[in-house]
């Protein structure tokens, strides 16, 4: 069974990010994470899915105690080799430790049980922060402009939208509440591609900022 890690830890995923579009997503989704764990004061985070080295790279530099875990050995190359990684399926295995923070980025949008995912990262951190493509935005609507995305972005990969009230109740039946959520992009990522201008993709958003529809979405839970 291929686990959600595997694409991310690809050369061709980081190319999609080799790109004006990608490092402002890459920039705008570290500084809201960064926003969690000084409100929360985390220090000690274990990333679970690193593969992709955007985040536990950043944080480590940051000064912050991480650890990964990662589904192959083959998804541990991006990733700082002064970072303890365990190697094991990510929907199976949790190092008995406690940390502060939990984050898991780019799996629950690609996983097809939600449910033992949300289960298996529960219960090891006061601090859960997860991402996902919101059903309450244009990616619900993904399927329809999948293949013409395609032609434009080769190395898309196919992911469910989430029901944002399913996933707060997923968190909540393992003693999860919500304490924060923001949303990356109002318009579809593909839409930015083409204008490829930051200054004018964040005069955009500003403009939108009241329109709640956004995605991917990077929640933040609390244990209860």
């Amino acid at each position: 069974m291929t686990q959600p890690d595997e694409f991310v830890s690809t050369e061709g995923y980081r190319e999609r990010f080799n790109s004006i579009i990608g490092s402002l997503y890459i920039k705008k989704q570290l500084n809201i994470i960064l926003d969690i764990l000084k409100h929360v004061s985390a220090k000690k985070i274990l990333e679970i899915g690193a593969g992709h080295g955007q985040v536990c790279n950043s944080l480590f530099n940051l000064g912050f105690e991480i650890e990964c875990v990662v589904s192959t050995e083959d998804c541990k190359k991006f990733i700082n080799p002064e970072i303890k990684t365990y190697v094991n399926p990510i929907l199976k295995y949790i190092p008995e430790r406690e940390y502060d923070c939990i984050i898991a980025l780019k799996t629950l949008g690609h996983t097809d049980d939600p449910n033992r995912f949300v289960r298996n990262i529960c219960g090891h951190s006061k601090y859960v922060i997860v991402d996902y493509p919101s059903s309450f935005s244009f990616a619900r609507f993904y399927k329809l402009g999948y293949h013409l995305k395609r032609i434009f972005e080769k190395n898309l990969r196919e992911f469910f939208p989430q029901s944002p009230k399913e996933i707060e109740l997923l968190f909540r039946i393992n003693n999860y509440k919500k304490v924060s959520s923001s949303g990356l992009f109002t318009l579809p990522i593909l839409f930015y591609r083409l204008i490829n201008s930051p200054s004018l993709i964040e005069e955009i958003e500003r403009k939108l900022k009241f329109i709640p529809f956004k995605s991917p979405v990077i929640e933040c839970y609390s244990s209860i």
